[in-house]
Parts: structure tokens; sequence; C-alpha cells
């Protein structure tokens, strides 16, 4: 008697699991696999929990990703990540052009005194003055001061400035920005616009090009400039492009 019993049970689970499973191909993935869990609690087994993002077979021929219960996430959607901390803002102020105050203008010579040997005089020798690579144009020039060394998870910079020539003045209607290519490594602003300028007005333009070395050694730059000058009659639209190396140590 218990025999019969238990083969009568069995064999109305198993009539069960097969409607089931003919639901479940008419309903699609999502509902076959809700039947297919229930159809396994009513069996007497109890599915594992799955694990956020595994993706499982189901019946139909369908896959479902698991997602975490009320974190959001609907239908497996990826996860972003937070954007990390923002490269901190590093000031050039003029003074990050040494001498050169004026655009085209050359550094003024050395006094006697300076000119003497420190071994002479037993004072420390000078720290070496920024090395300014410039490029002149008939309506501008461009100046920037290339960040030669950088110390590793500190903030460093190349600073950037922009004089119009003589009867000329920065187009403030045209939409000044830098895009900047760092290699890896490395964390920087890869765009900045005239709201990131420490200057910007019609006499000029100076930026500050910061960036935090991670990886050590001798690290390529590139930036391209995009920028506009006017004078009475005409208006010029210029595209720079500069390239320096850091040595981050």
């Amino acid at each position: 008697m218990i025999d019969r019993t238990s083969r009568r049970a069995a064999g109305r689970q198993g009539r069960g699991a097969g409607a089931l499973v003919a639901a479940a191909r008419a309903g699609g993935p999502a509902l076959a696999l809700l039947l297919a869990t229930v159809a396994g609690t009513a069996g007497g087994c109890q599915p594992s929990e799955p694990e956020l993002g595994t993706v499982s077979a189901v019946p139909g021929g369908g896959t479902s990703t698991v997602a975490l219960a009320g974190s959001g996430i609907a239908g497996g959607a990826p996860v972003t990540a937070a954007a990390g901390p923002p490269v901190p803002a590093v000031p050039c102020g003029d003074a990050a052009f040494g001498a050169a105050s004026a655009a085209g203008a050359p550094a003024a010579p050395p006094s006697p005194a300076a000119a003497a040997s420190p071994a002479a005089s037993g004072a420390p020798p000078a720290a070496p003055s920024p090395s300014i690579e410039k490029k002149t144009a008939d309506n501008y020039v461009l100046e920037y001061v290339p960040a030669r060394e950088a110390a590793l998870g500190k903030p460093a910079a190349t600073c950037v400035r922009i004089t119009p020539a003589a009867g000329w003045k920065v187009n403030l209607a045209y939409p000044f920005q830098v895009d900047v290519t760092s290699p890896a490594g490395v964390d920087s602003r890869a765009k900045l616009r005239k709201e990131d300028a420490e200057a910007y007005d019609e006499h000029g333009t100076r930026v500050s090009l910061p960036f935090v070395a991670h990886a050590a050694g001798d690290l390529a730059f590139a930036a391209v400039i995009h920028f506009g000058v006017c004078n009475a009659s005409v208006c010029d639209t210029p595209v720079e492009e500069l390239a320096w190396t850091t040595a981050a140590k």
C-alpha cells in the first residue's frame, strides 16, 4: 500500500512538472526561471542562492541575469563604479613663466652679483629657471612650461599662457578648449574649458594642466589647444599641439 501511494504521488509530480515546463516555453525565459524555481521547491529541492551577475540557463533556451535584490539594478543592468576624486588644481600664475613676464620679451640679464660664482660667494646654487617652450605666430604667442619632473602621488602641472599680438585680442565668444592625452598610470583632466582657466580675458589666457603620476618613469603627454583671436577686421581660430615628457619618481 505504501509503495502504491508513493508511485501515485510521483506520477502527479511528474505530470505537474511537465505542465510547468510547457507553460515556461510559452511564457518566455523570465517565466521559465520563476516556474522552474517553484517546481524545484514543490518537489522538495531548495535552490541555492545565485551570485550577483551570474547567467543561468532556463528552459526554452533563454538566459537570465541575476541582480541583487533591493540594489536598484533591474534586469541585470551593469553597475557603474563611482568616479574617483578629481585631480586637484595646481596654480600656475605668471610667476611660473619666470622673468619672461611679457610674451616675446627676453629674460632680463643677470646682475653682476648674481653672475658671480657660487663657490666664490659661498651661496648655494640658485634653482634652475623654468624651461619655457614658445610658439610664435603673427597674431599671438603661446608659451608653456612643461612639468619636467613629478613626485609620485603628488599633484603637478604644465602651465600654458596665450597672449595676443599687438592689435589682436582673445575671442571670448569662441569656445576655448584643451584636450589632454596622458599615459597609463596618470590621473589628469582630459578636457579643460574656459571656466577651468586661471585667466581668460581679451588680453590673454593662462591655464594649468594638472595631473598626478602613479607610475615611475618617463611619461609622455600631449595636448591640443583650441582658441580664437580677432583684430578689428578678421578672426582666427588656431589649433596648437603640445608635447612633453615628465620624469616621475
